[in-house]
Parts: C-alpha cells; sequence; structure tokens
C-alpha cells in the first residue's frame, strides 16, 4: 500500500527526533473491530487521549485508526467484518470507539487500495441511514479546528 512508506516515515522521524514530534499520537490501521477485550475505552480517553488533546496533542489515525476516532463504527461494518472476533477476543463484547469527531471517517475513499468499493459500499449505506461521515481518499486528511469547523485536505 502506497501510503505505507508515509507511516514508516512517520515512526522513524518520532523515535529519531521525540521533541520535534512529541504532540502527536499516530494509531495505524488495522481491524477496526473488535477493541482489546481489556481496554476500558472510557478510561483510555479520559487518562491518555482526552487530556493530551486538552493540552493540544494532534490525534493522527490511518484506516482503522482513523475510523475508531468517530461515534460509532456504524458503516464500517462493510469495510471489516464485526463478526470476525480474532482468538482471546469475547464474542459479547461491544466494539466502542473514541469519540473524538461526531461523524464516522470512511478511510480508502477512491483510492488506489484494495477496500476503496467497500468504502465506496459504507458511504451509500451512511448516505441511506442519514448519519453524519466524512469520507476521505488516501493522503487525504480530516482537520478539526478549536473553533469545531471541520475540513478535509490533502
Amino acid at each position: 500500500v502506497q501510503d505505507q512508506g508515509s507511516q514508516i516515515v512517520a515512526a522513524l522521524a518520532g523515535a529519531t527526533h521525540p521533541q520535534r514530534f512529541s504532540g502527536v499520537v499516530l494509531v495505524d490501521g488495522g481491524l477496526a473491530f473488535p477493541s482489546p477485550p481489556e481496554l476500558d475505552v472510557d478510561a483510555a480517553v479520559t487518562a491518555v487521549i482526552g487530556p493530551a488533546m486538552d493540552r493540544g496533542m494532534i490525534y493522527a489515525g490511518y484506516s482503522a485508526g482513523a475510523c475508531v476516532a468517530g461515534p460509532d463504527l456504524r458503516g464500517i461494518h462493510l469495510m471489516d467484518d464485526p463478526d470476525h472476533i480474532p482468538e482471546g477476543y469475547d464474542a459479547g463484547m461491544p466494539a466502542e470507539t473514541l469519540g473524538l469527531v461526531p461523524f464516522r471517517i470512511v478511510p480508502h475513499w477512491r483510492s488506489d487500495h484494495p477496500e476503496t468499493g467497500r468504502a465506496e459500499e459504507a458511504v451509500r449505506w451512511l448516505e441511506r441511514h442519514a448519519l453524519d461521515y466524512r469520507a476521505i481518499r488516501d493522503g487525504e486528511v480530516v482537520i478539526v479546528e478549536d473553533d469545531g469547523t471541520v475540513e478535509v485536505r490533502s
């Protein structure tokens, strides 16, 4: 995947120059379902991400890392199978998100990515159900300003 190189560069830059990148939390992609069984999502946000963002930290999520920033994973079920339960996870565990933004983020939309067709399906589903979302192409970012203004930039 072409974006994988930029993730590696970002990780190397952060490891090499931590003082320059200490204000960023980078969450990589993967399967959006389910959360680790021992994770208390509210406690994680309260203890780490919430206070860090209050201090001006930037949350950067790629692929599933972007999806979990939204209020829930509705629509994303068409991209990642919520019934696929990895070994060691409880099938009855609810899929929770961080709730950092009030809309769902659909990654890989109209991109050169194997999931682009499923992203189109997710967008159509979200539109049919009148749910707020932002569809982004690979290489685009969702910027949420302090005043709540939302912009998609490439």
